[in-house]
């Protein structure tokens, strides 16, 4: 007789592995992009969407270069205390000084605007300017001193001195009291805004705004 081996053991056939899902699904990968689009990819800033939010955004980031507070942090009043009028008004004299310069150059300028005369005065600077800058580009134009010639550099700087010695002759008292007036107003918010340099909770106990 013939040999015949004995039938092999049938062998199961592994199962296909099913796939493996890898990072997140595509629902909650759309979720974290809208989340990612509002607060920004780490940081949880608020990422500017609207033309509007990018203007106010580059404003922001322009007035911290300058070292200006927010608005709304300097508008904060409280009810006038002598016992902290020293603290209050050495902290937020170093914390807004980038505000109160900001204020004293509007009050600057609005007086000057305000004022027809100062006005006057401006634009006759500005034509002598005029002349006096076509004047200086011409390279045949020579102007001596005690037999010693200016160049382009000395004479422009020899006539800014001259402008402003004009306009502190004429509008001297108008700049003077403008930046009085700001001197007063910047210290009395001084010592009427809560102590920026103090522990929250410690010094707004009596804010008004």
């Amino acid at each position: 007789h013939r040999f015949s081996p004995p039938p092999l053991p049938a062998m199961a056939v592994p199962a296909p592995p099913s796939p493996v899902t890898i990072g997140v699904p595509i629902e909650s990968s759309k979720s974290l992009e809208m989340e990612d689009l509002a607060l920004g990819p780490m940081d949880g800033v608020k990422v500017p969407i609207t033309r509007k939010e990018e203007v106010m955004a580059a404003v922001e980031a322009y007035q911290a270069k300058l070292g200006v507070q927010p608005w709304r942090d300097f508008v904060k009043v409280a009810r006038p205390d002598f016992a902290l009028a020293r603290p209050r008004l050495e902290g937020n004299l170093t914390t807004f000084r980038g505000n109160y310069a900001v204020l004293s150059l509007v009050v600057v300028l609005a007086s000057v605007i305000l004022s027809p005369q100062c006005l006057l005065v401006i634009a006759a600077l500005a034509v002598a300017w005029g002349v006096f800058a076509r004047k200086n580009a011409d390279e045949n134009w020579k102007l001596s001193v005690g037999g010693v010639d200016l160049n382009a550099r000395v004479r422009s700087s020899l006539m800014a001195l001259v402008s402003g010695i004009i306009l502190l002759y004429f509008e001297g008292h108008l700049f003077l009291s403008a930046i009085g007036f700001s001197a007063v107003v910047c210290a009395a918010h001084a010592v009427c805004h809560p102590a920026a340099d103090q522990p929250a909770g410690e010094d707004e106990g009596d804010v008004i705004l």
